[in-house]
């Protein structure tokens, strides 16, 4: 979430907190390669001008040269996290790959696993579906505000007794 403004003068203390939070939302902002692509991010940080300004002609060759990657956080069981770094088109099944190899655990033992989601505060946790991207959920989360958090864990099966 972008850190509102102050209507009054702000101390020093006020001043360092608001270029901190800034500095966090930029970052966050950049690091997801559809929001930092997005013409109003790249108008807000300058880098459009009628395909005058290098620094954006840049970004658009340097967006081309390499693939779309986002780095996901995930919660693994331990409780711990770990960051993977996947390509934005992919799906749950090649999340689950990622974190996975990033963990060690062996790639046959995948289909035992899934990721969960769950929002801000809430302990209800909700199965990704095999259709869903998580790099849009993420993206779509950012846009409504919400604190989107992924979860790695074992498929639970649920016989009806």
């Amino acid at each position: 979430k972008f850190p509102g403004k102050w209507p009054f003068q702000l101390s020093q203390a006020h001043l360092e907190k608001r270029h901190k939070d800034l500095e966090q939302w930029l970052t966050q902002v950049c690091s997801i390669s559809q929001l930092f692509k997005h013409f109003y991010i790249q108008e807000f940080l300058g880098l459009t001008n009628g395909g005058n300004n290098t620094k954006a002609d840049n970004v658009s060759l340097d967006s081309k040269q390499e693939p779309d990657n986002a780095d996901i956080k995930v919660f693994l069981p331990d409780k711990t996290s770990t960051c993977v770094n996947i390509p934005t088109e992919s799906y749950v099944k090649e999340f689950v790959e990622a974190v996975c190899e990033k963990n060690n655990i062996p790639s046959e033992h995948a289909s035992n696993f899934t990721i969960y989601k769950t929002y801000g505060l809430e302990d209800m946790e909700v199965a990704l579906s095999p259709a869903d991207k998580p790099v849009d959920l993420y993206v779509q989360n950012y846009n409504e505000a919400k604190i989107l958090k992924f979860h790695f864990k074992k498929i639970r099966i649920f016989n009806g007794n």
